[in-house]
């Protein structure tokens, strides 16, 4: 009995080999970005506080006022001051 599967010898399939290389052997040359838009407003909060516990505190009572405006939160011990 004869196998029906045809063969097939057109070359490397080019798809295949960009997939099994995971992108490393491709260029991007267009590219589309959807980017969040800067907030208006930037609201900095600057406050003494003596522990790490004192920030989480002050960070969940200003993050509830402030919402998405707040934009970062920095705390610095006293040794790096």
């Amino acid at each position: 009995m004869r196998n029906k599967n045809r063969k097939d010898n057109t070359g490397i399939d080019l798809k295949q080999l960009f997939i099994g290389s995971e992108g490393s052997l491709g260029v991007i040359t267009k590219i589309d970005l959807l980017c969040a838009r800067k907030s208006k407003f930037k609201e900095i909060v600057l406050c003494k506080l003596h522990d790490y516990n004192g920030v989480l505190n002050v960070w969940s009572s200003v993050s509830e006022v402030l919402g998405r405006s707040l934009a970062a939160v920095e705390w610095m011990d006293s040794y790096a001051y």
